[in-house]
């Protein structure tokens, strides 16, 4: 689809503005294995995306810092893959944007028929971790833009409704619930929402080894049961302080840790390694 533009001339005193808003026209979309997600759009999508991401995110410098870097950690991975997909280092398509000769001829333009998108993949338990911790880090943003300590009810505010950054950060949300609605029952997708919105819900404090063990047994399972697991993988991301396996790899972790004197988040898990990117079935 062609960015469109919104043009708006206005004469003021013989005076000509024009002012022109460009519509966000991110795609997010799952890819045919369910193994993850496709994000796709031209060079000003992404980066748009990308200068979100870098406002919303606690800066090291930030006294909350501490609290957020490793959530943080998580979603500039995910920055940095759309960074480098807009720098043509991922991959890149061409969409038709509406341009034809007869409208070159009536336009007195010499110009492409298509627009170049680019594209990166996530897995889908990062990119299901990552909607969290934005979730959390937009009502960061709305605090600190309100300049009121209400909680999420600082999203209701004026100056965070009308934010930019978490409105671009809200459409990028909206592109990824929109796909995994395709995916799910109308049911099932209504119990997602209620797990991926729930106010208590706060990813700041998981153990990051769960989510890369979540990541690798993804990778491992059949197209058939990741589709049966949508809404359970949802569950075990918000409800993790509960979940089994969860306790296990953080009493593991936090052994490492006090046996070798490191950070937690410093710990590997033995026989755990990611596989190159080339090697995956999307």
């Amino acid at each position: 689809m062609a960015r469109r533009l919104l043009q708006i001339f206005l004469y003021n005193e013989g005076v000509r503005i024009e002012w022109r808003s460009e519509l966000f026209m991110l795609t997010v979309d799952l890819t045919p294995n369910l193994t993850g997600v496709t994000i796709s759009g031209d060079i000003e999508d992404l980066q748009q995306l990308v200068d979100a991401f870098h406002f919303i995110v606690a800066d090291e410098q930030d006294k909350d810092y501490a609290y957020y870097a490793s959530m943080c950690i998580r979603v500039l991975g995910v920055c940095y893959d759309v960074r480098h997909a807009s720098m043509g280092d991922r991959e890149a398509t061409l969409v038709e944007n509406g341009m034809n000769r007869d409208l070159m001829k009536f336009h007195k333009l010499v110009t492409a028929e298509h627009n170049v998108y680019y594209r990166c993949r996530v897995l889908l338990p990062e990119m299901m971790f990552v909607m969290l911790a934005l979730n959390q880090l937009a009502v960061r943003r709305a605090i600190i833009v309100s300049k009121q300590k209400m909680g999420s009810i600082s999203l209701r505010h004026p100056l965070a409704l009308w934010d930019e950054e978490i409105s671009v950060i809200r459409m990028f949300q909206a592109q990824f619930a929109k796909a995994l609605r395709m995916a799910l029952s109308e049911q099932s997708y209504v119990r997602w929402l209620k797990l991926m919105n729930d106010d208590i819900v706060s990813v700041s404090s998981m153990a990051r080894q769960f989510l890369d063990v979540l990541n690798l047994d993804w990778l491992e399972w059949s197209r058939e049961k990741r589709a049966k697991q949508l809404v359970k993988l949802a569950d075990r991301l918000t409800r993790y302080h509960a979940d089994p396996d969860y306790k296990e790899i953080l009493q593991v972790v936090m052994e490492g840790a006090r046996e070798f004197g490191v950070h937690p988040s410093d710990m590997e898990l033995e026989g755990f390694h990611y596989p190159d990117e080339e090697t995956i079935i999307w």
